[in-house]
């Protein structure tokens, strides 16, 4: 996944971490890879987001949890993650944000809610209160043709399953599963 990103607007790198450009929604994006080990991650001051593509444990305090292949989490301060050797995860720190711990998955076949153009969407981690940070399922059927849009908060994800493309006014680039994608506030876009 690291080496298979594509971000529209400034990137930066930074103790292991892409740090989404000065944006106001203080976000990090992280790719950690697996060595059978328990790794520390995330911030204290943050909450983590994470999609996970491959099984994986996590440990909060003095509890385990088992993740699958397709399943989703979110864990506020420090953990830790024990991946397997070339196993990767990516985990969206949200700063200064204190959310909670959260688990959930596999991700359904197609979203549960109607979105643009026959897409459909799967509300995973819902905010804690207005404007808070959530974290969604995005489906898009075969042959999408979706319309130019835009959103007011940046968008980051990861692709699960399949491949398409995405359409801006910058160009046009290619999806494929395992890959992260970045989109700041304001850009359009559409998906293909």
């Amino acid at each position: 996944m690291v080496n298979d990103t594509f971000a529209l607007g400034e990137l930066t790198v930074a103790d292991g971490c892409v740090s989404l450009g000065d944006s106001p929604h203080n976000s990090r994006v992280e790719v950690i890879k697996g060595d059978s080990t328990d790794r520390k991650v995330g911030f204290s001051d943050s909450t983590a987001y994470a999609f996970s593509l491959a099984p994986l444990e996590i440990a909060l305090g003095a509890s385990r949890y088992s993740i699958g292949a397709e399943m989703f989490f979110s864990g506020p301060g420090k953990f830790s993650l024990c991946l397997n050797s070339g196993d990767e995860i990516l985990l969206i720190h949200k700063s200064h944000y204190t959310g909670i711990f959260r688990l959930g998955g596999p991700i359904e076949r197609q979203g549960r809610l109607n979105y643009i153009d026959d897409c459909t969407d799967s509300l995973l981690i819902a905010p804690l209160r207005k404007g808070d940070p959530c974290f969604n399922h995005l489906h898009f059927p075969r042959h999408i043709s979706q319309t130019m849009h835009t959103h007011p908060t940046a968008r980051i994800g990861v692709v699960a399953r399949g491949s398409g493309r995405c359409v801006t006014p910058a160009g046009e680039y290619p999806l494929r599963a395992g890959m992260t994608w970045h989109l700041v506030p304001e850009q359009p876009h559409c998906f293909f």
